[in-house]
């Protein structure tokens, strides 16, 4: 579409050019026959003539020229700039996208070590630590109540992100890899969600539930090694997605093309 508005103006400013080229070489060629044919003294009809067609080629033809090939270098910066200004708020809004992804994977992270916390320090009648490592341990059905329904809400948060990085894909340089470690963080939360749909209701009593059948939710509590199902399935892609992010936000600043010269 753009082509086709420019193309009658280009059209048209070339065909000025072409009559004022001609204008220009019948002046000068009138110049050169005034020389020979005609004196050019001072008030001579020789002299008067070869004036007008001096104006014709000063005023008329270079002057012209000069003022479209201005025109034309003002119009082209009109439209750097404004094609500047689009980058800039195409810019603008991708970073503050991401900053916002990183911010609602900080917000889930933080609060997932919060209910990590609370089933640890609430969840049983003895220390997690040891109620980890008895067969016949308990946990309290109402801390696991509510440490679920937290966890679920982050997996539904995450599972949006991921609508979102799968609809502004073209907004990252490498989304399939974001995308990934964010996927492996909701399915870890989701494994624990599925788990508790599964084994509510299989309580010893109306308070609570037995540990040594509740694996996925004793990966949260337990100790964080370095092979550990919590750090490998939720924290090490935690930290890989928000790495990567952030790498983005200092590497992806685009250049604004230089200003066009005459």
């Amino acid at each position: 579409m753009k082509t086709k508005q420019n193309k009658p103006e280009t059209n048209f400013n070339k065909w000025i050019i072409i009559v004022l080229v001609g204008l220009g070489v019948i002046s000068i060629a009138g110049l050169i026959i005034l020389d020979k044919r005609f004196t050019l003294d001072d008030k001579s009809f020789g002299r008067e003539v070869g004036n007008m067609f001096l104006q014709i080629i000063s005023v008329g033809v270079v002057g012209t020229i000069l003022s479209l090939l201005l025109a034309k270098y003002n119009k082209q910066q009109e439209e750097l700039l404004k094609r500047n200004e689009l980058i800039r708020i195409s810019n603008e809004n991708t970073n503050q996208f991401k900053k916002e992804i990183i911010q609602q994977l900080n917000k889930i992270y933080s609060n997932t070590k919060s209910v990590r916390r609370m089933l640890r320090a609430k969840g049983f009648s003895i220390p997690y630590y040891d109620a980890l490592e008895k067969e016949d341990a308990i946990l309290r059905l109402k801390v696991y109540d509510n440490a679920v329904e937290q966890l679920n809400s982050f997996q539904l948060e995450l599972e949006m992100i991921l609508k979102e990085l799968e609809t502004n894909g073209s907004s990252f340089s490498d989304a399939n890899s974001i995308s990934g470690f964010i996927t492996q963080m909701e399915r870890y939360l989701g494994n624990i969600v599925s788990e508790y749909e599964e084994k509510r209701t299989t309580g010893v009593d109306k308070n609570s539930l037995e540990m040594k059948n509740l694996n996925e939710i004793k990966t949260l509590i337990e100790h964080t090694g370095e092979k550990s199902e919590f750090r490998l399935g939720f924290i090490e892609p935690y930290k890989k997605a928000v790495g990567a992010i952030r790498k983005e936000l200092l590497d992806g600043v685009e250049h604004l093309p230089l200003p066009n010269t005459l």
